[in-house]
């Protein structure tokens, strides 16, 4: 029996990218379990970085906010707390670093919802403007 270390729990990290959904989305201001979670969720990110962008996308940004405005003002609130900011800079960095040239493409991959987290689904092929939003994003254009 092989243990394998490292290995993402998915069903932790939509967890945590569920709550920090619901915790921004409330009419409340948010407090020290809510920015912990928010935590939790770029921990995540941090140590799965393609998993955790795919869950934040996909059960964090994908849909409208019922509330946009206090949305709004929350995630303001959260993104002010000081070991928020230290883990936003060092998720930068990390993706910077781990993806140089793969970058512009992994995110306009998950972006455009070409792949999905927990379903399978035929590839679409890309168009001349893909290929150019992809090149233009890599040089810093878009």
């Amino acid at each position: 029996m092989e243990i394998y270390h490292n290995t993402p729990n998915y069903g932790n990290i939509i967890e945590h990218a569920i709550r920090v959904r619901e915790h921004i989305d409330a009419r409340i201001l948010p407090d020290k379990k809510d920015i912990k979670d928010y935590q939790s969720h770029l921990e995540d990110c941090y140590n799965h970085p393609t998993t955790g962008l795919l869950t934040q996308r996909q059960y964090i940004t994908k849909n409208k906010f019922n509330n946009p405005k206090e949305a709004l003002r929350n995630i303001e609130i959260m993104e002010h707390n000081a070991d928020i900011i230290s883990l936003i800079n060092k998720l930068d960095f990390k993706l910077k670093r781990l993806y140089i040239k793969t970058k512009p493409a992994r995110e306009y991959i998950i972006e455009h919802d070409r792949i999905s987290l927990d379903s399978i689904q035929p590839s679409k092929p890309y168009t001349f403007l893909n290929r150019a939003a992809i090149f233009l994003k890599k040089i810093h254009i878009i």
